[in-house]
């Protein structure tokens, strides 16, 4: 998986998003408050999307890009069991809709994404 190189201080180091397996795409911080700082510098107040990524035992990193279809196309280039993100919602949005669906399929196997 493709990581970008680090280029501001504070930003998720390389070694920490291949061990967290974040999606690629984004811009990867240790902090939310970087990360909102860094998507209203970079996409406007209120625009753009900031998801939030478990990193393995320090809490959660955040990864800024440049919509919601853009975190999800990154997300679904994962394997499946290993799509963990969710969205830090920002008070000045709306959040978006979200259903957790599992289930049986056709051939007996449970899934998700």
């Amino acid at each position: 998986m493709p990581v970008k190189k680090n280029k501001e201080p504070g930003d998720l180091k390389e070694y920490d998003q291949r061990r967290a397996g974040v999606p690629g795409g984004g811009d990867w911080f240790y902090k939310k408050i970087q990360a909102k700082a860094y998507v209203d510098q970079k996409h406007g107040p209120g625009r753009g999307f900031v998801g939030a990524w478990p990193n393995t035992g320090n809490g959660y990193c955040y990864g800024v890009y440049a919509s919601y279809d853009d975190y999800l196309t990154n997300i679904l280039k994962l394997a499946v069991g290993k799509r963990y993100g969710f969205e830090m919602i920002r008070s000045e949005n709306r959040c978006n809709l979200y259903f957790d669906l599992e289930g049986i399929l056709q051939n007996g196997r449970g899934g998700g994404y």
